[in-house]
């Protein structure tokens, strides 16, 4: 069945389709990454190997 499918497409289709679905994702990886209000998270996390073993982020995350 998938042979059937797949004998309907070009590769060109699917591999565009491919790179458009890996540059979506990767797009929105980095809105949330760099998105407004999400500095104070990640300062607190960067120092945390630093601090000590009792103060976590239980209910932070």
């Amino acid at each position: 069945m998938i042979q059937k499918v797949l004998a309907h497409y070009r590769l060109t289709q699917l591999s565009c389709l491919g790179l458009i679905l890996f540059m979506a994702v990767f797009i929105a990886a980095l809105l949330w990454v760099f998105r407004k209000g999400s500095s104070p998270f990640y300062a607190e996390l960067e120092n945390l190997p630093l601090q000590d073993s009792d103060r976590s982020l239980k209910g932070r995350i």
